[in-house]
């Protein structure tokens, strides 16, 4: 942690901090010079024209510029840390020099004239810090003392003077020499002040950077920028590392970027950028990318991209984070899963089977009883074997080994298609299932037995938390380009503490009001993830004990490539 003393004399500065203020201190000499150089220059040859003084004076003036392209040079030159320092405080100390040199020549020995040694004191600050002020005003309060006390006591006398009464009045000569003093000092201090307060504003922020790519390097957690308009897309360090890619310059092309992503997830990645290239809204989505070495990592990208008044998308930023070690292990999960679910639903089906044949009689009669009992191990063993293959199907999604089959599908057909399908078992709990749409067509291009499966998930929750007597209904809208399916229930609704882990997988919210305590935690997160696949999203909005909306919106183009 850089202490306060530190910050007060700038010792954080790095090198490359360094070299940039001495550098941009000489831009700043040339502007002083040529505002000094050329209306003296005017000044003389507009009354004169060419005299001798003129001469003189361009001579200098060329000199000092040429000086000044020296001083320019030499910072190249110099590339370590103190000799560059030293090289600094040179210049520093010549300028003051030239200063009192100047008002010796030119005159000047007045208030006006302790304006010109500012410049270098203020520019001392962004430096040294501190110890650079103070140290150029001494130096100028030296330098500028000494010039009165020599030409007060003759010694070499001012060759253009303003008051002549400055080389004969002891009492002016001492005020002058206080005031200014005391006018250095306050100059010092205030200058102090103000760089102590910028440096240290600085230097928080130079921190909160390096913090920021601390924590970057720690998640492999890396941001970008595109800007479309010139095809450049900005990367922070982390996101070279990430993608195994020599750092040449701080941005690549987007064609570049597309390189470095793996040929088989290069269409998936191009639709979804194009996408949100097309509109202003939030996008999201995984693929992998090939190292030079050959090693292959898993990147998960997420971004939003943002429109001028014209609703024309100009940029995209976003973040890139490295989830290799994740997706590997998701990939173990899923493995075990995918067996172990295999492996159970083997003895599980012969288990069904039998119990089948023996309520059926072939190993004999059955009694009543027996009858009772059998029932009741096949109605176990069906729960089973539909936990076990909620549980293939988790495995198959998450490792994208789903097969999507998409369709152009009539959404206005499917739901009613639904609700058809649906209303005779809410009846048997005297519920009333509504659909009224509003369209004769709306038309999306989607995978419609998966989707179907999710509505029917929402619709099989909301049957199961809604009383009797109660409404559930089924809304469909439209969108721009989206359309919205809502199933709305009067039933329990969720509690506020719990509505933000519905959709995690094995959730099931405990809650003494509800009216059934079967399910596996695994509908949600399935419907979740079905709908992800087609672009789209599931809100939920909820009142506890008044009833619960869920909205699936689907893009119209959600599969189509």
């Amino acid at each position: 942690m850089t202490s306060p003393a530190d910050v007060a004399n700038n010792v954080f500065l790095s090198l490359d901090d360094l070299v940039v203020r001495t550098r941009w201190y000489i831009y700043l000499r040339w502007f002083i010079l040529l505002a000094v150089i050329l209306p003296g220059l005017i000044s003389l040859y507009l009354p004169e024209g060419l005299s001798s003084q003129l001469i003189h004076d361009s001579i200098v003036g060329g000199v000092a510029l040429l000086t000044n392209l020296l001083f320019y040079g030499l910072s190249y030159v110099f590339k370590k840390g103190r000799s560059l320092q030293v090289f600094t405080a040179a210049i520093f100390s010549i300028d003051i020099a030239l200063i009192t040199y100047f008002i010796y020549t030119k005159g000047g020995i007045e208030s006006r004239s302790i304006i010109m040694y500012v410049l270098p004191i203020v520019m001392s600050a962004g430096i040294f810090g501190r110890m650079g002020v103070y140290a150029l005003v001494l130096l100028s309060i030296v330098a500028y003392d000494a010039l009165l006390i020599c030409n007060y006591v003759g010694l070499f006398p001012s060759l253009s003077s303003y008051d002549p009464r400055s080389q004969t009045n002891v009492d002016g000569v001492i005020n002058t020499i206080i005031f200014f003093n005391i006018l250095f000092i306050i100059i010092g201090a205030t200058v102090d002040f103000l760089a102590r307060l910028l440096i240290s504003k600085e230097q928080l922020a130079t921190q909160r950077l390096n913090e920021l790519l601390r924590a970057q390097a720690i998640a492999k957690f890396g941001s970008w920028e595109w800007k479309k308009d010139q095809d450049v897309v900005t990367w922070s360090d982390e996101l070279f590392d990430i993608f195994g890619v020599e750092k040449t310059s701080e941005s690549v092309t987007f064609a570049e970027y597309l390189e470095y992503i793996h040929p088989d997830d290069r269409q998936n990645a191009l639709r979804e950028i194009q996408h949100a290239s097309k509109e202003e809204t939030v996008f999201s989505f995984s693929h992998r990318v090939v190292l030079p070495s050959g090693e292959v990592r898993y990147i998960r990208s997420n971004g939003q991209s943002y429109a001028d008044d014209s609703g024309a998308v100009t940029h995209m930023i976003g973040t890139a984070r490295d989830i290799t070690e994740a997706k590997l292990l998701e990939k173990a999960k899923n493995d075990f899963v995918a067996v172990t679910s295999h492996q159970l639903r083997t003895p599980a089906t012969i288990v069904k089977q039998y119990t089948t044949m023996l309520a059926e009689g072939y190993a004999g009669e059955v009694t009543e009883k027996q009858q009772a009992f059998l029932k009741t191990i096949y109605d176990s063993n069906e729960r089973q074997i539909s936990i076990i293959n909620d549980l293939l199907n988790i495995a198959r999604i998450d490792s994208g080994h789903i097969d999507m089959k998409p369709a152009r599908t009539d959404l206005v057909a499917l739901l009613r298609q639904i609700r058809d399908e649906h209303a005779g078992k809410y009846q048997t709990k005297k519920q009333r299932l509504v659909f009224k749409p509003t369209y004769d067509k709306v038309y999306c291009y989607i995978d419609s037995d998966q989707i179907r499966m999710a509505i029917e998930n929402l619709l099989d929750n909301a049957h199961k938390y809604t009383g009797a007597h109660k409404t559930v209904k089924i809304e469909l809208k439209r969108k721009r380009s989206s359309a919205l399916i809502s199933i709305i229930d009067q039933g329990i609704g969720i509690p506020p503490q719990d509505i933000h882990k519905i959709f995690d997988l094995f959730s099931r919210i405990d809650n003494p009001s509800v009216l059934q305590q079967d399910g596996t935690g695994i509908g949600l997160y399935w419907a979740q993830k079905i709908v992800s696949l087609h672009r789209g999203t599931i809100d939920v909005s909820s009142e506890h004990k008044k009833g619960t909306t869920f909205t699936i919106e689907l893009p119209y183009k959600a599969l189509e490539a």
